[in-house]
């Protein structure tokens, strides 16, 4: 899987080094925009993450609507855009945020042979300058309140 996402990099590297020398264009890089609006100003930096609550986004179908508390105080709802089953331990899905314009949550299970889980996630927007990573961190997941541009540069 590593390499199959080391492939993927080199390729779009080498589609926008072609298409920079096709178009003439000189300046690929832009500035970071330091005056993107921020959505979740009210909400402090770390927020604890229900894990119980992805069962009910797990059991969902593509395309409906869900309505998820992600943390206490915190109802995220959207549509499902895509759901991935891999195999029976690992599902992938994302969501399209309905009452947080433009932001989409992506998040990742995987369910360990113990019975436990293992999740990553974001809820990121491309037009806005904050986002949330889910982290693990003293044995509890966590939402990590992050820049844009501090999680592009990771």
């Amino acid at each position: 899987m590593k390499h199959s996402t080391s492939r993927r990099f080199l390729l779009a590297t080498i589609a926008v080094l072609v298409s920079q020398l096709i178009f003439g264009q000189k300046d690929m890089v832009r500035e970071p925009d330091t005056k993107r609006p921020v959505t979740f100003a009210a909400f402090s930096d770390t927020l604890s993450f229900q894990a119980e609550n992805t069962n009910y986004l797990v059991s969902r179908n593509k395309s409906e609507h869900v309505s998820v508390m992600l943390s206490p105080g915190f109802l995220f709802e959207g549509t499902i855009l895509s759901k991935r089953s891999i195999d029976a331990t690992r599902t992938a899905i994302i969501i399209r945020s309905t009452n947080y314009d433009g932001y989409m949550l992506s998040l990742f299970q995987h369910l360990q042979s113990d019975g436990s889980r293992v999740f990553s996630g974001h809820l990121v927007s491309m037009r806005h300058g904050d986002a949330f990573v889910l982290q693990f961190s003293q044995g509890n997941y966590k939402w990590v309140k992050k820049g844009f541009y501090d999680l592009v540069n990771e």
